[in-house]
C-alpha cells in the first residue's frame, strides 16, 4: 500500500495526528508533534498512523532519497503494528555529510528552548547512531550557549522507528537557519580573542572526487599575491573549523563539504566557489540569503569516469581567471563588511 500524501493543511488539520508548533531563536523555525508516528531515521521523514504523510512539510533532499517511502513497499514490510521504540523524544537523525550535519541538524535545535519556556520535561534528542565525536562535540556546543536543562542524548542503529510523543522538526524557511548558524559561531567565536585570517583559501586535500589538480599553484597563487590563508577543513575538527571562520572576509575555496564553513563567518562579504562543468547551487544560494557576493569559477574537467556524476570530476583551474575575479572582489565595499 502507497503512503498518502496530504497536503500541509490537511496534515495539520487531522486531530488524530498532531499539531504544529513554531518557534525556535527568532520565532520562525517549525516541529510537529506527532502523538504516533514512523520515522526514517535518514531522511527525517515521519509517517503518521494510516499511511499519511506530507512531503511539502518534511522531504529536505532531493526527490529520489523518498522513492523506497513512496514505492508502496514501505509500510508492506514493516511489522503491523510495529513496536513502539521510544516516547518523548526530539528527533534530529538525519546524515553525517558535513553540509546536512549543519543544516539539517544543527541549525534546528534552537526549537528545543520550547519545551523550558513551556515548563515542560525535555525530551530525548534522537540522532542516528555513532555520530562522529567532532560533530556531536558542535552539537553540545550549541546545547550549552542555548542553556537548556539537562537532558538525554540518544542514538540508534535502527533506520525505521516507531515513536510516540516525537516532536520532528520541518523544512521551513532557510533564512532563519542561517540566522541562527552565524549567531552561533559569533557566541562560539566570542571565547577567542586571538585574530583569524580575512582572506581564506579551503584546501580540498586528500579527497576521492572533484579534486582540484592544480590546487598547490592556486594556493601559491593566492598566498603571495593576496595575502591568503590556506587550511584544509578535513584535517580539523567541525569546532575549529568554526573558530577559523571568525574574521573571514572572503572565501575560496572548491565545490564540497569544506565550503559549508561559510554558514560560520559572521564577517564573510564574498565567496568564490571553483567547480566542474556543475554543480548543486546551494551554496550559492546561501551566500544570496544572507547577503554575501558569490561568484562562480569553472574549472576544465581532467578526469571523469563513466561512474561519476559531472559534478564529481577533477578538474584544473585557470589561475590566471581565478586572480581577476579575486582582484575585483578586494575593490568591492563588500569585502569591508562587519559582522
Amino acid at each position: 500500500m502507497p503512503l498518502a500524501d496530504l497536503s500541509p493543511q490537511e496534515f495539520c488539520s487531522a486531530p488524530d495526528i498532531g499539531r504544529l508548533y513554531v518557534g525556535g531563536h527568532d520565532g520562525r523555525l517549525r516541529m510537529f508533534h506527532f502523538r504516533d508516528c514512523l520515522v526514517d531515521m535518514h531522511t527525517v521523514f515521519p509517517v503518521a498512523p494510516g499511511g499519511r504523510a506530507c512531503r511539502r512539510m518534511f522531504a529536505q533532499f532531493e526527490e529520489s532519497k523518498y522513492d523506497e517511502i513512496f514505492s508502496g513497499q514501505f509500510l508492506v514490510r514493516l511489522p503491523s503494528p510495529p513496536p513502539v521504540d521510544l516516547e518523548h523524544c526530539f528527533v534530529l537523525g538525519g546524515s553525517y555529510n558535513y553540509w546536512h550535519f549543519v543544516m539539517d541538524q544543527l541549525s534546528r535545535i534552537s526549537l528545543l528552548t520550547a519545551f523550558p519556556r513551556a515548563g515542560a520535561t525535555m525530551p530525548t534528542v534522537l540522532l542516528n547512531d555513532a555520530p562522529p565525536a567532532g560533530f556531536l562535540a558542535l552539537l553540545h556546543r550549541g546545547f550549552e550557549l542555548l542553556d537548556l536543562p539537562p537532558f538525554r542524548v540518544g542514538t540508534t542503529p535502527k533506520r525505521f522507528l516507531r515513536l510516540r510523543d516525537a516532536y520532528v522538526p520541518c523544512l521551513g524557511p532557510l533564512e532563519p537557519r542561517y540566522g541562527f548558524l552565524r549567531d552561533l559561531a559569533r557566541r562560539i567565536q566570542a571565547g577567542s580573542t586571538a585574530a583569524g585570517p580575512e582572506r581564506v583559501f579551503l584546501r580540498r586535500g586528500d579527497v576521492p572526487k572533484r579534486r582540484i589538480v592544480n590546487e598547490e599553484e592556486i594556493e601559491r597563487a593566492l598566498v603571495r599575491q593576496h595575502g591568503f590563508v590556506a587550511t584544509t577543513p578535513g584535517e580539523m575538527a567541525p569546532l575549529e573549523q568554526v573558530m577559523r571562520m571568525k574574521d573571514a572576509r572572503i572565501l575560496v575555496g572548491g565545490h564540497g563539504a569544506a565550503m559549508t564553513n561559510l554558514l560560520f563567518a559572521p564577517k564573510l562579504g564574498h565567496v568564490v566557489e571553483l567547480y566542474a562543468h556543475s554543480t548543486q547551487p546551494f551554496f550559492r544560494k546561501a551566500c544570496e540569503k544572507s547577503g554575501i557576493a558569490h561568484r562562480f569559477v569553472e574549472g576544465t574537467i581532467q578526469a571523469a569516469g563513466p561512474e561519476r556524476r559531472p559534478d564529481d570530476a577533477d578538474y584544473h583551474v585557470d589561475v590566471s581567471r581565478l586572480l581577476e575575479v579575486v582582484e575585483a572582489m578586494l575593490r568591492s565595499p563588500a569585502a569591508d563588511r562587519d559582522g
